[in-house]
């Protein structure tokens, strides 16, 4: 089996094909404990994933980094989205007014 770190998720590849044989979204992870030769993923479902390998510490920095930056990033979009309808309303009702007092 092969694990690919992808910034929106994990995904678990069959070694001949690299086809994905099923992802776990980092926003799914509930917890994660590090071994030197192992790394556990537990999910929200209460599904845990062990993925044996001496990269455990790497591979749990990278998904962690992954989780962080995903959760940030949907941050700044809300934001983004709001500030946006904000500024639409805004200029919309500055359109309103300003043909009101043409009238």
């Amino acid at each position: 089996m092969w694990l690919a770190i992808k910034p929106e998720c994990m995904a678990v590849l069959k070694p001949s094909t690299k086809e994905t044989l099923f992802e776990i979204q980092y926003n799914n992870i509930e917890n994660k404990k590090v071994y030197p030769s192992s790394v556990i993923f537990e999910t929200y479902e209460g599904k845990e994933y062990r993925f044996n390998t001496y990269q455990s510490f790497e591979i749990s920095q990278l998904v962690e980094y992954n989780k962080i930056l995903g959760e940030t990033l949907k941050k700044i979009a809300d934001k983004t989205l709001d500030i946006g309808l904000k500024l639409k309303t805004s200029i919309y009702m500055s359109d309103i007014q300003a043909y009101r007092n043409s009238q």
